[in-house]
């Protein structure tokens, strides 16, 4: 079985869920693998303290692919960034969502400038949205 990390926050009943990516990778007959820096549900937002450990820990891993998500916070992207840089990994699809479909800007001005500044230079196919 093909096993794909994605890392991208989760956002409860919404595209950006953790569990719709879980379901969507299940149907393609694909282990999933998940690091997600944000969960969010209803008000509360709770960060992943030990996202650079789990990030280690994922990439140490045979993978196939590792696709990221939408990471809101600037931090979080900088340590996506860093720890592609430091592990050796397959191809990086990213659709880092930035604008939501009904055409919401998802992310501050940070996070953007993180974005290209330093975790693009890690991608290799890029998905617009």
């Amino acid at each position: 079985m093909k096993r794909i990390l994605s890392i991208a926050d989760s956002i409860a009943n919404t595209r950006y869920s953790a569990q719709r990516c879980v379901d969507t990778f299940s149907d393609y007959n694909v282990e999933p693998m998940l690091a997600v820096p944000e969960f969010t549900e209803g008000d509360s937002i709770e960060q992943t303290e030990d996202i650079a450990d789990v990030l280690d820990y994922c990439l140490e891993q045979k993978l196939n692919a590792v696709q990221i998500g939408l990471i809101r916070d600037p931090e979080a992207v900088k340590i996506v960034a860093s720890k592609l840089q430091q592990h050796d990994h397959p191809a990086v699809v990213a659709e880092p969502s930035v604008i939501s479909p009904d055409g919401r800007i998802l992310v501050s001005r940070n996070t953007y400038d993180a974005i290209t500044g330093s975790l693009m230079q890690n991608i290799h196919f890029l998905v617009l949205n």
